[in-house]
């Protein structure tokens, strides 16, 4: 009984804790422009000292591609957007962080997103609602990571003189440990 009562305790806790993250448009705005500002700073200290200039002109597009990648692989798709392959290398080496990091996959995770939902309800009303949660988090993951894969790309370039593998390690690294 008490094992029992501890999941519904945790489920209604992540559930208020995606509601206040994961699921609200306004924190992920508040996040971005935070990692913004912390990652501009914490790259005085890395490999990539000085190149603050190039990561931040190119999280807008990098924030894209993260966004055209998830989108992709939650319609069961590959995105041909050069930044959303990056993304994908990215995620492989362990360079996001955030929600996402949690599951395997992003179809565990819609996986799981989908029976919270189930449990809930089997109304049409909880499909459409599942798929607008879904959407807000791609778009959080999104913002999260913009700035991460925009500094990991700059990083792999930085270390392109080492092998290809251990290139990636150190960007995802550096990346992930940037804000």
């Amino acid at each position: 009984a008490f094992g029992t009562a501890m999941q519904h305790v945790g489920a209604v806790t992540r559930w208020f804790a995606a509601i206040n993250t994961q699921f609200n448009p306004i924190f992920g705005v508040i996040n971005l422009m935070r990692d913004v500002q912390t990652g501009m700073f914490n790259l005085t200290s890395t490999p990539i000292a000085g190149m603050q200039g190039r990561v931040f002109a190119d999280t807008k597009s990098a924030m894209i591609g993260i966004w055209k990648q998830i989108r992709a692989e939650r319609s069961g798709t590959k995105s041909t957007d050069a930044w959303a392959k990056l993304y994908e290398e990215f995620e492989s080496v362990g360079g996001p962080t955030g929600y996402r990091q949690m599951y395997e996959s992003t179809a565990d995770r819609a996986a799981d997103i989908e029976k919270e939902f189930r449990n809930l309800s089997r109304g049409k009303f909880m499909e459409s609602g599942a798929a607008i949660f879904g959407m807000l988090s791609d778009y959080n993951t999104a913002l999260e990571n913009a700035v991460r894969l925009s500094a990991y790309k700059a990083a792999k370039e930085k270390f392109r003189n080492l092998p290809p593998e251990e290139a990636k390690d150190r960007a995802a690294s550096l990346a992930k440990n940037l804000t």
